[in-house]
C-alpha cells in the first residue's frame, strides 16, 4: 500500500507528468522527458494492476475497505509531505497547489477503485 499505491500514486503524476513533461520541457528539457518516457509508460501500465487489486480488496468486506481507507489516507499524507520539498524546488510558489491537485486526483482514483478517502 505504501509504495505501489500511495507513493507511486503521487510521485509519478507529480514528477513525471507535471515537473518533467510540463516544467522541464517548457524550459528546454525535452530530452529529460524522452529519457524518462519509460517511467511514464510503466506507471500507466502498473496503475491498472494496482487499481484492480485495490478494487478487489475493498470489495472483499466492509472491514477491508475501512482498513484500506485508513492505510491509504495515512500513506497518502506521508507521501505528499515527503514530495512537497521536491515540488518546491521545481515548482516554487506553485508547489502547494500542484501537490494538492495531485492528491485530489489520487483521491478520485481511489474512490473509483472503491475506497473513499
Amino acid at each position: 500500500v505504501a509504495q505501489n499505491v500511495a507513493l507511486d500514486g503521487l510521485l509519478y503524476p507529480l514528477v513525471y507528468e507535471t515537473i518533467v513533461d510540463d516544467v522541464l520541457s517548457s524550459q528546454g528539457g525535452t530530452a529529460v522527458a524522452m529519457l524518462t518516457q519509460f517511467m511514464t509508460d510503466w506507471f500507466a501500465e502498473t496503475r491498472k494492476w494496482v487499481d484492480a487489486t485495490v478494487k478487489i480488496a475493498a470489495a472483499e468486506s466492509p472491514e477491508n475497505k475501512e482498513v484500506m481507507a485508513c492505510w491509504l489516507s495515512q500513506w497518502r499524507d506521508r507521501s505528499a509531505s515527503a514530495l512537497l520539498p521536491v515540488a518546491r524546488i521545481a515548482l516554487g510558489d506553485r508547489a502547494d497547489e500542484v501537490v494538492a491537485e495531485v492528491v485530489q486526483q489520487f483521491n478520485a482514483r481511489m474512490a473509483k477503485a472503491g475506497v473513499t478517502l
